[in-house]
């Protein structure tokens, strides 16, 4: 059940980033989105907690924030110029397929690619007679 609503949340970030693109550059959706989270998160967190980190730490830290930042902003400028659907497929594992171990397919697994299939092929069918009309 946390995969499909990990789904779900990733698919909706990235329709509505595709919206705020028409408008915003993909930096400002990104800086937009980084607010927001910090917004959100902050009553959970311990920033004081920053002040007992060593060197090395804050370096990772920096690192970690700056390769999301470099990654996230990639992708928007991705969605900028490609459909959602095409930017969001997973591209590493064809790289290094022996990194991702393959899973068995079950009822559950092929009646889920069934329907993502179907979902698809039906919001294309919809958008190509809507464009007839």
């Amino acid at each position: 059940m946390l995969i499909v609503a990990a789904a779900f949340t990733w698919s909706i970030y990235g329709l509505i980033q595709k919206r705020l693109l028409r408008v915003y550059a993909p930096a400002t959706t990104i800086l937009m989105f980084y607010l927001v989270g910090v917004l959100l998160y902050l009553p959970f967190a311990s920033p004081l907690r920053l002040l007992s980190c060593t060197p090395q730490e804050f370096l990772l830290l920096g690192v970690c924030g700056l390769t999301s930042l470099v990654s996230y902003v990639a992708f928007a400028e991705a969605l900028n110029h490609w459909e959602a659907s095409r930017v969001s497929v997973e591209a590493g594992h064809p790289l290094w397929p022996e990194v991702v171990s393959p899973e068995s397919l079950g009822l559950a697994g092929i009646a889920g690619a069934l329907f993502v299939v179907a979902g698809s092929m039906l919001s294309s069918l919809l958008r190509a007679s809507s464009k007839r009309i």
